[in-house]
């Protein structure tokens, strides 16, 4: 899915990681060179054959396997591979989905962090996991849509 992004490094730093870090894991040598490694994935919306790439679904929605979020009208899908095919509404995904996305079958609506309520507004500290965002909103597109 993605590539490696390589950053020039201080001399400090780069001894720390040879020293310290396993090379292809935290650093890779270019030209005799240490260079710092952060896995990365670069996305874009320049028109492209695999961007109209239809995602097959093929599981059914049942709201017993499809938890809701108490925060935002729309269901937990915790994987791609699980994105119901006849489900019309706004579904919290995985940001590995971005890897899948057809603008022509999904139209991304936001994220929890524009569209959510606070947590703190609908559930009292110490009973929800705290720490930012935690997925994508995404509706499905053609009939049966209704977000």
């Amino acid at each position: 899915m993605g590539t490696d992004m390589l950053f020039e490094v201080s001399d400090g730093l780069a001894k720390l990681l040879v020293a310290t870090k396993k090379q292809g894991s935290a650093y890779r040598m270019v030209n005799g060179e240490v260079m710092a490694r952060s896995q990365s994935c670069w996305f874009t919306n320049l028109e492209h054959h695999k961007r109209h790439e239809e995602l097959v679904l093929y599981k059914t929605f049942n709201p017993r396997e499809y938890p809701t979020y108490v925060n935002y009208d729309a269901i937990e899908v915790s994987n791609t591979k699980d994105i119901p095919a006849d489900y019309g509404g706004a579904m919290g995904v995985p940001l590995s989905f971005l890897d899948k996305y057809n603008p022509d079958q999904f139209e991304i609506v936001g994220s929890s962090m524009t569209l959510a309520r606070p947590m703190w507004e609908v559930a009292e500290k110490g009973t929800f996991q705290q720490g930012g965002p935690r997925f994508g909103f995404v509706g499905k597109m053609g009939p049966g849509s209704h977000f």
